[in-house]
């Protein structure tokens, strides 16, 4: 069988930017040996990365052959993504030569992880020839390719970044340009410098810590939004199920049960309507934490509003898990059609089980509407099947314009964010119609997050938005590389000349880093790891790196983008430094300003 696709020369990885990336990448050859077959891989984009739109346009002029490789790079990353690795969209490729009808392109791909990118690679290049071949029913071990694709899945899975906030802000930094880096696995740097800003999910390096401590307890939460006004629901700390029982009746039913310090509605439970429920309903929150509270049900739809630095960036109402009629079909039909929904059942995929059920909590609340699996609703009529509106319990999240909502409700999540000094914070909002004023209409707020989720394709503009003021623009500072011999007395001259022409405020080599004419670090393993040392430093406005010719291609670059390139003396450098330079040079080019 002749091959479509295969791997070429090994692929190594690159620490540092090359060949026009905005990270790290992993690079080396891949060979073909056909052309006008990108459908295959637009096929696989569309079934199985859900990116076939992304960046799929053909680059101009591309031939057959350059269409379908930049398909199977495009795969590559898509494939990553989805598994919750922070790889950007830019690749490259470029043809080396070509023998009868074998081409062999050069290819850089970004890579967060090399074993997950290379991972990645052979799994595409072994589908592309599967499908080229005309093998759609399976491998050649007998498996299908859901199943391939599942366990590359569970492979690429352990070398996600953790939770869902991370990636979607690395990506929304690619999007907008910004440098990316990692402090942690889990803390992201996004920007150089002085100009640099540290995240932890949406946790920023100004978040209060007081005030995000504060926000994880809704006892406490509650109590300094009603110190300061604002409207938050009755509520009582209960120590058993009885005490819940003559709380619940105290307030009045309906009532609403949750943990005092858990997230995401884990649970919380709803609408309960008597005692046996709220006894089930304490059993059930006391098993997630020690505080548990009893509060009065609010009637409306939960709202979350986003706010980012003293102003609400995004509004989302959620809908609790339910099915909607349409005139014909019955409840339980509904159903069976919501879990064969693609997006709900990745979400259920995710969660462990399916979202939403014929279960107890879903035919209780159908007995109440006097209804049952087999009824058959309305068209366009809504039927609730899940008490508690998260999307982990199978709601949905709907936009609202912002326009759409009373100015007196975004200047309250406003005042809810600023009580806890919080400068990105979700504040969920109870209210039946946000269009009216909470001061004319009632609501309350039931809880204001901390690390709200953000991100998702339908509202990628507004975490670009976020990331973008976060750094106040690109979150650049001007970053300089000198290739230069690999000598220590070099560096110290070079350094010192410099920062003595007020041209940088720092510089960086394997030596160790000079700022302002003192040396302040020990030296480092590498000229790159230096460089990126320099580049996360608040006190740094201006940077010079010094790296050798091999360094660079062995490394990378420290920065995508490169404010200028300076080769220091080529007659002081080693045979293998000069004979580096030309090897560096399509690495750089892409790179630089001037």
């Amino acid at each position: 069988m002749v091959e479509l696709v295969r791997v070429g020369t090994r692929f190594t990885w690159l620490r540092g930017a090359a060949f026009g990336l905005q990270q790290g990448a992993l690079a080396g050859e891949l060979v073909l040996t056909d052309e006008g077959r990108a459908g295959i891989v637009e096929e696989m984009l569309a079934a199985f990365a859900d990116e076939a739109s992304t960046g799929g346009e053909r680059a101009a002029g591309a031939s057959g052959v350059e269409s379908l490789i930049d398909c199977i790079l495009r795969c590559i990353g898509a494939l990553q993504r989805r598994a919750g690795i922070p790889v950007s969209w830019r690749s490259h490729r470029a043809l080396i030569r070509t023998v009868a009808d074998v081409r062999v392109f050069r290819v850089a791909l970004p890579s967060d992880q090399p074993a997950a990118t290379e991972r990645a690679l052979r799994w595409v290049v072994a589908e592309v020839n599967r499908r080229a071949t005309g093998g759609r029913a399976g491998s050649k071990d007998g498996r299908s390719s859901q199943e391939s694709l599942e366990e590359l899945d569970r492979m690429l899975g352990a070398h996600a970044i953790p939770g869902i906030n991370p990636i979607n802000i690395a990506l929304a930094a690619y999007r907008a340009g910004i440098p990316v880096g990692r402090l942690l696995h889990d803390v992201l740097v996004l920007g150089q410098g002085r100009k640099a800003r540290w995240m932890r999910s949406t946790i920023t390096d100004r978040t209060s810590g007081i005030g995000l401590g504060i926000a994880r307890n809704k006892v406490h939460t509650a109590e300094v939004l009603r110190a300061a006004g604002l409207p938050v629901p009755q509520q009582v700390v209960v120590r058993s199920p009885e005490g819940a029982v003559e709380a619940a009746r105290a307030l009045g039913y309906p009532v609403v049960v949750k943990p005092a310090d858990q997230e995401q509605g884990a649970g919380v439970q709803a609408g309960l309507s008597d005692d046996a429920m709220v006894r089930i309903a304490y059993d059930a929150a006391s098993a997630l934490s020690r505080t548990i509270l009893v509060e009065r049900h609010v009637e409306g739809y939960t709202h979350r509003l986003t706010v980012f630095q003293g102003r609400v960036v995004r509004v989302m109402r959620r809908v609790a898990g339910g099915v909607v009629g349409d005139g014909v079909s019955a409840v339980a039909t509904l159903v069976e059609r919501r879990l064969e929904d693609e997006i709900h059942r990745r979400r259920a995929q995710r969660a462990g089980a399916p979202l939403l059920s014929l279960d107890a909590e879903a035919l209780d609340l159908l007995a109440r509407r006097g209804m049952g699996p087999a009824s058959v609703p309305a068209a366009g009529e809504y039927i609730r099947l899940r008490r508690r509106d998260n999307i982990n319990a199978g709601g949905e999240n709907r936009p609202c314009a912002l326009g759409d909502v009373h100015p007196a409700n975004l200047q309250l999540a406003v005042d809810a964010a600023m009580a806890l000094r919080l400068d990105l914070a979700g504040v969920d909002l109870i209210i039946e119609d946000v269009s009216r004023s909470w001061l004319e209409a009632g609501g309350a707020i039931c809880e204001v997050n901390g690390q709200p989720q953000m991100g998702g394709n339908s509202h990628a503009g507004v975490l670009d938005a976020v990331v973008r003021e976060l750094v106040g623009g690109d979150g650049r500072i001007p970053v300089h590389l000198v290739v230069c011999p690999d000598r220590e007395d070099w560096h110290a001259g070079l350094s010192a000349r410099l920062l003595q022409h007020g041209e940088v405020d720092g510089v960086s080599s394997r030596h160790g880093l000079v700022l302002r004419g003192a040396r302040v670090s020990m030296p480092f393993e590498d000229a790159l790891a230096a460089a990126q040392a320099l580049l996360c430093r608040a006190d740094v406005g201006s940077a010079a790196c010094l790296m050798s010719a091999p360094d660079i291609l062995r490394l990378g670059l420290p920065s995508d983008v490169l404010d200028s390139l300076r080769v220091a003396d080529e007659t002081a450098m080693s045979a293998a430094e000069r004979g580096a330079l030309a090897a560096i040079r399509p690495m750089i080019e892409p790179h630089l300003r001037r």
